[in-house]
């Protein structure tokens, strides 16, 4: 899924008489996904933590790097293990045009899977991802609500490894795909304002990623202990798409940040609900 920068939410005018907003966050968190193998289901229950600095120039570009960690290991089946790790980091630049801003994104994540059995059997996949994007968006906002529509659009590049150890055997399957994709998304929020040193600002997004374009490459190799077998397919991507819904709170106190969210995947029958928990400085 293609990952969305976490902004802050108050418009920039809360903080007049300052040309440039540093930020720091800090984020957790947690959902449920499920992995099959074969006949089997394993559940898990993936944590995350998320760190992100944000650069404002009212006058200028805005600055945004992202990085982040996902891990999670359960059992299942009969004495299987598994274990999966994701990291990633992220690059953006906002350069107001006009009444827009035009955006450019680099996001690479890395994943990688591991699962075992007691007879020794195991399996471990291992991929590489990165995503280039250029994309515009606007702000508009009418007395204390603001509204802001997006989009982006981009190229990804996927690296894969797969390999499986099967009483003596190794089946080791590359892929390399790559496609274009468009990301169109839409957040509101409300500024509520308690009193001169705190507010309150609910926010809602909607965000949809839909690959339109692509080709992958596929090496499989067969390995025995009296024989080898490789072979190697081409193949044109189908047209893929999946979005998510997301909606939270914040909590502006003086120049700290509490945000607490949820987002809901659409059309990612296999993940759950994810929760997160962020705290954040502006100075």
């Amino acid at each position: 899924m293609h990952r969305l920068f976490a902004l802050l939410l108050f418009p920039l005018s809360a903080w007049s008489g300052e040309d440039n907003l540093h930020s720091l966050s800090f984020s957790y968190g947690v959902h449920s996904e499920t992995l099959s193998f074969n006949s089997f289901d394993a559940d898990l229950s993936p944590e995350s933590i998320d760190l992100t600095y944000t650069f404002i120039s009212q006058k200028g570009p805005m600055l945004t790097l992202d990085t982040w960690q996902e891990t999670a290991n359960t059992s299942f089946a009969q004495d299987a293990e598994l274990e999966k790790k994701v990291w990633g980091f992220g690059v953006s630049l906002a350069y107001p045009v006009l009444s827009v801003d035009l955006v450019l994104s680099y996001v690479y994540s890395k994943p990688e899977m591991k699962a075992w059995a007691a007879s020794g059997n195991r399996l471990e996949e291992y991929s590489e991802t990165s995503e280039y994007s250029a994309g515009v968006s606007g702000y508009f906002a009418y007395d204390a609500w603001s509204l802001v529509p997006s989009l982006q659009l981009g190229f990804q590049y996927v690296d894969s490894l797969n390999q499986s150890y099967l009483n003596e055997n190794v089946i080791t399957l590359e892929a390399s795909q790559s496609g274009w994709f468009a990301a169109p998304s839409l957040s509101l929020s409300y500024f509520y304002e308690l009193n001169s040193h705190a507010a309150l600002s609910p926010f809602f997004g909607l965000s949809w990623t839909n690959f339109f374009q692509g080709e992958g490459l596929t090496r499989t190799s067969i390995f025995r202990r009296s024989a080898s077998l490789t072979s190697s397919t081409e193949s044109d991507l189908e047209t893929d798409s999946s979005g998510s819904i997301n909606a939270g709170l914040e909590l502006l106190i003086d120049r700290y940040q509490v945000e607490l969210s949820f987002e809901e995947a659409i059309d990612l029958d296999n993940i759950g609900t994810q929760w997160n928990l962020r705290f954040g400085l502006v100075w």
